[in-house]
């Protein structure tokens, strides 16, 4: 978001001073129709989608860690949980950042982000079911003493 665009450049080495240095959306100027409350575009690629999730990482997991240890599981099942909640932020994170590079807006998703959508969702159910069944350690213990 910081690199200046090419047309920012173009002005800069024509002399025009550089008020602004980078965009946030992709696949047109800034600026246009965007969502109540944030402005985050809703006809294009906006980077400030992914970037907020990110950036709220640092709030959010814990929150997730905090639930996730008011339950009463054993110990080894809330670590478990815990890398599958860990994981499964990240892979948002990287299916948002790839939408908005892709110059899709988030209300509008292709068909590929929608299908990457559903595999995360998937992934985490799956994921937290084996977290919690147990079923990764079971194997391990048939491995060791098979």
């Amino acid at each position: 978001m910081t690199q200046p665009t090419s047309a920012q450049l173009a002005d800069a080495r024509a002399g025009q001073r550089m008020t602004i240095s980078g965009a946030h959306t992709v696949g047109a100027a800034d600026g246009g129709p965007g969502l109540p409350g944030t402005g985050w575009s809703r006809e294009h690629g906006d980077v400030r989608v992914p970037h907020f999730l990110g950036l709220h990482a640092m709030q959010a997991l814990p929150l997730i860690l905090f639930l996730i240890a008011r339950r009463r599981r054993p110990d080894a099942q809330r670590i478990r949980l815990t890398w599958v909640a860990a994981a499964s932020y990240f892979a948002l994170f990287a299916i948002l950042l790839a939408q908005a590079l892709g110059g899709e807006a988030l209300t509008t998703p292709s068909g590929t982000t929608m299908a990457a959508f559903a595999a995360w969702a998937l992934g985490t159910a799956g994921g937290a079911w084996i977290a919690v069944s147990g079923a990764v350690a079971t194997r391990r213990t048939a491995v060791v003493l098979g």
